[in-house]
């Protein structure tokens, strides 16, 4: 039947699903180079790095499985050959499914490839659900005073000085940690008031968030002058590349590094609680509330 949909004749495909005509191969190689061009020059571009992370590798062994001498022969099994190492439900287990998905549904409708390779609309299926036993990955809010110490403890060196300026930034506006290279300072066009702008946007199932103007919510008693130093180029960050969780997970492992983190992250799990590179996030937001700011704003300034 898929044969059939490649535009052979019925008695052609039954010879050909026997082995005994030769089929013509189609070239995924370059479907994949191509692929690649129309997500970094085209489309909403990202940028190559982006792609080398979130595509590339598992489009990799896609084709190599494609061009095999027993290659798939529908879209449900290629998927399932390239997931099948990864945990159901499991961040990468979902990016190598959406991956492989755009990368057919591009074959099918701009490399000419049968429609029969087109991806289920429904990706659960392949994604899968994590299992109750599943450990979860949400991360527990700080207090200010703990978040005053830490970074007090930090900047003792040079280096501690630009990483507890990072964690200040997450601190005071709430940021997830990639935002902190999307940031810019503008100006209000009608009084004229510098502010802190975020241009990150978050892709996810729900559809993409749109950049926002960061509103603060400093520690009482502090006066750190977060966004008078970045308009004056003045504040001294660590270099951070700018590819999705790879933020979060250079902040992790120096702070990992720190004693004033473990011991920290000691005395939060005590309570029963999880310490992680969202928890300044998470404290803005139980500094918003207890300041008496409705869901609404909060949600919307997040």
């Amino acid at each position: 039947y898929n044969l059939t949909l490649e535009g052979h004749n019925l008695k052609t495909a039954a010879l050909i699903a026997e082995g005994k005509a030769p089929k013509i191969e189609r070239d995924w190689t370059a479907c994949l180079k191509n692929f690649q061009q129309y997500k970094t020059e085209h489309e909403n571009a990202i940028s190559v790095k982006t792609f080398e992370h979130d595509y590339l590798r598992v489009l990799r062994d896609a084709v190599k499985l494609l061009e095999s001498k027993d290659p798939p022969t529908n879209p449900a099994d290629l998927i399932e050959s390239c997931i099948r190492d990864w945990t159901p439900g499991s961040a990468t287990r979902k990016r190598r499914t959406n991956s492989l998905c755009q990368f057919l549904e591009y074959c099918v409708t701009r490399e000419d490839a049968p429609g029969s390779w087109l991806p289920p609309k429904d990706r659960k299926i392949h994604i899968g659900r994590k299992t109750s036993k599943t450990k979860t990955q949400k991360k527990d809010p700080l207090n200010d005073q703990e978040i005053l110490i830490l970074i007090e403890d930090l900047q003792t060196t040079e280096a501690g000085i630009r990483w507890g300026n990072a964690l200040k930034l997450l601190t005071v506006y709430g940021l997830r940690p990639v935002e902190l290279t999307h940031l810019q300072v503008r100006k209000d066009n009608k009084t004229g008031e510098a502010y802190l702008w975020c241009a990150y946007e978050k892709r996810s199932g729900g559809g993409i968030t749109k950049p926002r103007r960061l509103e603060p919510l400093p520690i009482e008693g502090t006066s750190w002058n977060l966004l008078q130093q970045l308009e004056a180029k003045i504040i001294e960050l660590p270099k951070l590349s700018a590819e999705g969780n790879g933020v979060a997970e250079q902040i992790r492992k120096y702070l990992e590094r720190r004693k004033a983190w473990t011991s920290l992250k000691a005395k939060v799990k005590a309570r029963g609680q999880d310490l992680g590179t969202y928890s300044f996030r998470h404290s803005f937001s139980v500094r918003g509330h207890k300041l008496g700011i409705d869901s609404g704003s909060m949600a919307a300034t997040m």
